[in-house]
């Protein structure tokens, strides 16, 4: 008896090990996009760090899937490689990856600190993964321009999921999440990781090692050096908008719509009755 259950032991941890792989095996991705390899420099002109030396290859998008995990999804964003010059305790620290999602119309249009807008839509939901950590950001979080709350008045706390569980696998960074399962819309990029920054990005521009070198004259570019894209462009450096990858499945504009066609239906029906009602049958019911 006792070796039955030493067996059935050992056989449950053989398949917690198992690698995320094989148990997607016989699923399909709700979303895949492969991105140009190579594109790792903005618009073309930007140059990394020499101390500690950032290869281009761990900036390098490759591909973004979304994968269902039960009720809630899971993110693999695949780099050209993955370096680990600061020694963070997940295995890599070059790259700070950022992941946008709309779940609905409207939303934040500004790509929190990237010096990136949106262009088709907006975010609701902000994931920042670093080899520190992860963390969650909501759109009603992020700093409307120009405007100031009260300081006796705290904004609701939205429900945000929780901390995501991130792992690699050979140059895969594999993020489960509990988003609820849907189809959304994405923006992803990915920039230099920056300890020294509140935000863990570093942003273009400035002198010594430790820089992304940008000509002169180039001031407010866009901090990522590479945005997930199925084709090489510079124009979402050169014009500040990054268009979104998937689809969003938003019902409510078409739930609206038919709202606002059945309501003209109850309209126009009501008129052709009043129409076809004898004139002194309106009369008395005016009277």
């Amino acid at each position: 008896m006792r070796g039955k259950n030493r067996c059935a032991a050992l056989l449950a941890l053989s398949a917690l090990a198992a690698p995320a792989s094989a148990q997607l095996r016989g699923q399909e991705p709700l979303l895949r996009v492969s991105d140009p390899a190579g594109d790792a420099h903005g618009d073309g002109s930007a140059q990394l760090p020499t101390g500690p030396a950032i290869a281009p290859e761990a900036l390098d998008l490759r591909s973004f899937e979304v994968w269902p995990r039960g009720r809630f999804l899971s993110f693999r964003t695949e780099f050209g490689a993955l370096q680990n010059p600061w020694n963070a305790p997940a295995g890599f620290s070059a790259q700070t990856l950022d992941i946008f999602i709309g779940t609905r119309s409207g939303g934040e249009s500004t790509l929190a600190d990237l010096n990136l807008r949106t262009e088709g839509g907006g975010w609701q939901y902000h994931l920042r993964v670093t080899g520190q950590g992860a963390r969650w950001t909501h759109a009603s979080e992020a700093p409307a321009a120009g405007v100031n709350a009260p300081p006796d008045e705290d904004p609701p706390s939205p429900a945000l999921p929780p901390a995501p569980q991130v792992r690699t696998e050979g140059n895969t960074l594999v993020i489960d999440t509990e988003l609820p399962r849907g189809r959304y819309a994405y923006w992803v990029a990915s920039s230099v990781y920056s300890p020294m920054s509140a935000g863990g990005v570093l942003v273009p521009g400035g002198s010594g090692p430790f820089a992304v070198k940008v000509p002169a004259g180039h001031t407010s570019v866009p901090v990522p050096l590479d945005v997930l894209a199925e084709e090489a462009s510079p124009q979402p450096f050169n014009l500040g908008q990054l268009a979104p990858v998937g689809r969003l499945n938003d019902f409510r504009p078409w739930l609206l719509w038919g709202l606002g066609l059945l309501g003209l239906g109850l309209a126009a029906g009501a008129s052709i009755a009043l129409w076809r009602t004898p004139r002194e049958e309106v009369v008395k019911k005016l009277a």
